[in-house]
């Protein structure tokens, strides 16, 4: 079986175009690059979408038909985000065996539902104002859009299927924490919860539909279900739900068999804050690679001096 990669990127960085393809070209037969917004940056193997930020969802959903004619002749689709670096013992021939990506699986780094306390994700605010409300002016606006998805039944069906939730339940914040919320969240916070218990507590709300959330930089889906994908994402983007919400939703309500890094023993690097500081040392990024890391993120390409990009492209030469 063989694996194209699909390069997203959220923001227009089209200097970084030509190092991807250096590093992938050997790897990868078919690569396709989601830029936005600069239609300088348009070529054979470039398409540009309007899109990007934390819509990259509504952008890669734009491309739907670019990206069904591109990968026509593979056999899965590797997604992974410009700033993802992928280890360089990646292979298109070698992906779906080993990562264990049949014909209806869908490869993730993880997903889980987004069933919580409201206040501990602000991602989580925006997600139900825009699925309970989608006609407030804050909102999303795309009314009709929840009529597209599968149906309540379906996608419980769907959700037990991978042994996750078949719903969605949010919890009120206490009044404490509460306090602590910026002005407009808590307005959110008072839009959304309205009923209260016998004790004057508010209650829970229960979305009635399986949501979930996942790290979604790096995925990749079956050529032959992406069609069906593709009629998920769409509604779940065009919500504006946010896209670590709409994509890890769109695949657990379109996958026949969801697979996940942890389950095949493997794992990437995610790097938030003080820890990004790490991959300045390209020694590390190599030793990594060498201890079977996926990959590497947010490597910021820019950043690097002349030096260390040759050092990393060194890394790359002779591997398989």
């Amino acid at each position: 079986m063989t694996t194209g990669l699909c390069v997203i990127f959220n923001h227009p960085f089209k200097a970084q175009i030509p190092l991807l393809r250096e590093l992938y070209a050997s790897r990868f037969e078919k690569i396709l690059f989601l830029h936005p917004l600069d239609r300088s940056a348009e070529a054979a193997d470039v398409h540009v979408a309007y899109g990007g930020g934390f819509t990259f969802d509504a952008m890669i959903v734009s491309a739907r038909d670019k990206i069904l004619r591109s990968f026509a002749d593979c056999d899965v689709v590797l997604f992974a985000h410009n700033d993802l670096l992928l280890t360089p013992k990646i292979s298109g021939e070698k992906f779906s065996g080993q990562y264990e990506v049949g014909a209806y699986t869908i490869l993730t780094a993880g997903v889980a539902s987004i069933s919580s306390a409201l206040n501990t994700w602000a991602w989580g605010f925006r997600a139900a104002m825009n699925w309970q409300s989608p006609r407030f002016v804050f909102a999303g606006g795309a009314e009709a859009a929840r009529s597209f998805l599968p149906s309540r039944e379906e996608a419980q069906a769907r959700a037990r299927a991978s042994g996750l939730p078949d719903t969605t339940v949010l919890l009120p914040a206490s009044e404490a924490e509460l306090a602590k919320l910026p002005p407009i969240f808590r307005g959110i916070h008072d839009y959304i919860f309205t009923k209260r218990a016998a004790d004057g507590s508010l209650e829970p709300i229960d979305l009635g539909y399986p949501l979930f959330t996942g790290y979604s930089d790096f995925f990749a889906i079956p050529v032959a279900m992406l069609a069906a994908w593709f009629d998920v994402l769409g509604p779940l983007a065009a919500m504006q739900l946010f896209a670590e919400v709409a994509i890890p939703t769109a695949h657990v309500l379109t996958a026949k068999r969801m697979m996940s890094l942890r389950d095949l023993g493997r794992s990437g690097q995610m790097l938030w804050g003080g820890e990004r500081g790490t991959i300045d040392n390209i020694k590390w990024v190599a030793d990594r690679f060498d201890q079977g890391d996926v990959f590497i993120h947010p490597m910021k390409f820019n950043t690097f001096s002349d030096s260390y990009l040759a050092q990393l492209k060194e890394i790359y030469r002779g591997r398989p």
